[in-house]
């Protein structure tokens, strides 16, 4: 049991990289582009949500088959949280800290990666779609 923790977590830890990775180059991209960062971590969310989803579904929490729509809305109501916890996040650390954007990115990235590692081991590690039976007398 503890070993499959430990390589769930892992697994966890490889997909929050990437999607990390990714957000954080599309975060970048729109800052230097001109975007607010706000706006700019708006557009890494939305850019990342979908990536996520596949890659802990599938590799993080190995899930196949029916439940998806219902998982995929629970992922889309805790990515939002998230969108909103990392912009008041960078919103204190930018916007009142004066910390670089790079900084508060990681900073604001690594608190949230273990409340969102939770947060998704409810989505996918325990929700199973109801099975049907029949009653017994």
């Amino acid at each position: 049991m503890i070993g499959a923790v430990i390589s769930r977590a892992i697994r966890f830890g490889i997909v929050g990289v990437t999607c990390a990775g990714f957000a954080y180059l599309v975060f970048i991209g729109a800052e230097r582009a001109g975007l607010h960062y706000l706006a700019a971590n708006g557009l890494a969310w939305g850019a990342s949500v979908g990536l996520g989803f596949l890659l802990n579904r599938r590799f993080t929490f190995a899930r196949r088959g029916t439940g998806a729509p219902t998982q995929f809305a629970l992922f889309v109501a805790g990515s939002l949280g998230q969108l909103l916890l990392s912009s008041l996040g960078l919103a204190l650390l930018i916007g009142v800290l004066r910390l670089g954007s790079t900084t508060a990115f990681v900073l604001n990235t690594g608190v949230l990666a273990t409340l969102n590692y939770f947060y998704l081991h409810f989505v996918f590690g325990r929700w199973e779609a109801p099975k049907w039976r029949p009653l017994r007398r």
